[in-house]
């Protein structure tokens, strides 16, 4: 839905750009100038600068009346902000870091057999009831021999 709004973005300004160019008295093709192009009145060259500057490609020319300019400057602000977040979003999906652990609970750490708890001595838990026989070992306190 982002990508479907970009694209009716980019319509939206293509149209507003072709229009103000097209309708400007001040556009060079209707002051009728010698520099004037054909390129400046046609819709496909409007979408294809916009198409252009989303890209970072660049574009052929620029039209010669002030409000199309304007519009393109907007435009250009609109895709630099874009380029931003989509950035900064992908950055931050790449770099954050989901750890799965392997032990959740004591259960998990009791069915899992490269570890045994160690109890100390003369605890009364039922947390531990559930424990095989020899699953549990007793702890024998610092003076004991190890």
């Amino acid at each position: 839905t982002c990508w479907l709004a970009v694209l009716a973005a980019l319509a939206v300004a293509s149209l507003t750009i072709f229009a103000l160019a097209y309708f400007s008295p001040f556009s060079a093709w209707n002051l009728q100038l010698e520099f004037a192009i054909a390129d400046e009145v046609w819709l496909q060259e409007y979408i294809w600068s916009c198409i252009g500057s989303f890209l970072q490609q660049g574009q052929d020319f620029y039209p010669y009346a002030m409000s199309p300019r304007a519009v393109m400057v907007f435009w250009w602000l609109f895709t630099v902000i874009i380029y931003g977040a989509y950035t900064g979003d992908l950055t931050s999906a790449l770099t954050v870091s989901v750890t799965s652990l392997p032990i959740q609970s004591f259960e998990d750490m009791l069915a899992d057999g490269s570890l045994t708890p160690i109890m100390p001595r003369g605890t009364r838990s039922t947390m531990y009831s559930g424990c095989a026989v020899g699953r549990v070992q007793a702890d024998h306190g610092p003076d004991a021999a190890g």
